[in-house]
């Protein structure tokens, strides 16, 4: 990666102060700016494409705010990645719809798209993730609910694709498309554990305590280690810099996989590394070991990898 000067390192660090939420922000960006890489090398007529339409969002003057011209496209693409999640905030002008604190969509307002606020004012927190259940000693499983990450990647991609489709609702549904791909690459976005005594699931392990071994700072909950796992900064030039660490994803058969299969990859990882070793919740805090931990951040490292080049992909096949 070309060396970038240091004032516009420095513009970008100032550019983001706000707490930011999971895979965390951090992780999201990573997975944008790896996509971002992959359309510029492989798709670079539709950046300019993509920057229109990200313009839309009113959150766009604040991601480019103080960001030299010659970057604000790649700043931008990467913000974005972070916007589904910032509409979470009290302040937002967006409202927890739903039920169970608006982890549970409700119709008709879980199926809406119709743009940004105030077309739609909803939150839509359960489109972040896709609770595929499982039991490890025969609890019976709930069903999957219906709307979900898989099922909106798949409606905002067909919206990408339409030629009937506004630009206002294709800028909704792409700056969705950016942070949602990541989501589901997130082996804890991808399931819940139904067990004994957790009959209704734990959410994708948020009722599950842990303490780590390596850190006195340990996320309380066990979805929060693997949102947190490859860090928590929010400044986005730190993302582009650690994106640019990672090994690109060259199966093209597996960055083309259809959209099912990110999400059984994503329950597999849960079952067999994600809940390795972490009983029910009767057994009160689950400590995890420096070997758990590196195996998380391994694992964590691919999946961006590869949720980047997805994201690439699903962009260069749908934007019109």
């Amino acid at each position: 990666m070309p060396k970038r000067p240091h004032f516009l390192i420095a513009v970008l660090l100032a550019a983001t102060a706000a707490p930011s939420f999971a895979w965390n922000g951090f992780g999201h960006m990573v997975v944008a700016d790896i996509a971002w890489r992959d359309l510029k090398a492989h798709a670079p007529q539709l950046l300019g494409r993509i920057d229109a339409l990200l313009q839309l969002n009113p959150s766009y003057p604040t991601w480019i705010r103080g960001v030299p011209e010659s970057a604000r496209q790649e700043v931008a693409f990467v913000q974005a990645s972070r916007w589904a999640d910032d509409i979470k905030r009290p302040d937002s002008g967006y409202e927890a719809d739903g039920a169970n604190g608006g982890n549970v969509g409700v119709e008709p307002v879980a199926s809406r798209n119709l743009g940004y606020a105030p077309a739609d004012t909803a939150m839509h927190k359960y489109w972040h993730f896709i609770d595929i259940g499982f039991s490890p000693d025969g609890t019976p499983v709930a069903p999957t609910p219906a709307a979900n990450v898989l099922e909106r990647i798949t409606l905002f991609a067909q919206v990408l694709a339409s030629p009937d489709a506004s630009e206002a609702l294709r800028s909704y549904d792409l700056t969705w498309l950016i942070h949602l791909v990541g989501d589901v690459h997130q082996p804890l976005h991808a399931t819940s554990r139904f067990t004994a005594d957790a009959t209704s699931g734990d959410a994708g392990g948020n009722f599950e305590k842990v303490a780590c071994a390596r850190s006195a700072e340990c996320p309380r909950s066990l979805h929060a280690v693997w949102d947190d796992i490859l860090g928590t900064s929010a400044s986005p030039v730190a993302a582009i810099h650690y994106a640019a660490t990672l090994p690109r994803a060259t199966d093209l058969d597996a960055v083309h996989a259809p959209g099912a299969t990110w999400a059984a990859e994503s329950l597999r990882l849960a079952e067999s590394d994600a809940y390795q070793g972490i009983g029910g919740l009767a057994g009160g805090k689950h400590r995890l070991s420096g070997a758990y931990l590196a195996r998380a951040e391994s694992d964590a490292k691919q999946r961006v990898a590869l949720a980047g080049a997805r994201l690439s992909w699903l962009i260069q096949q749908h934007l019109r």
